[in-house]
């Protein structure tokens, strides 16, 4: 069966709550791809362990 409009309604506050707490990594992450470029991200990378990326 179907969950109940109750459910639904309980789900989508658990995912405003997620989504509320994960907002600044998401934020820092979002503005972090924004101002890197290419040869930043390669040059980053260069001689950091393959688990450490």
């Amino acid at each position: 069966s179907h969950p109940s409009p109750v459910e639904l309604a309980e789900m989508l506050s658990e995912l405003r709550r997620v989504e509320e707490r994960l907002q600044p990594f998401i934020q820092r992450a979002h503005t972090i791809l924004e101002t890197a470029t290419n040869a930043e991200y390669t040059n980053h990378t260069v001689g950091v362990p393959e688990r450490r990326r």
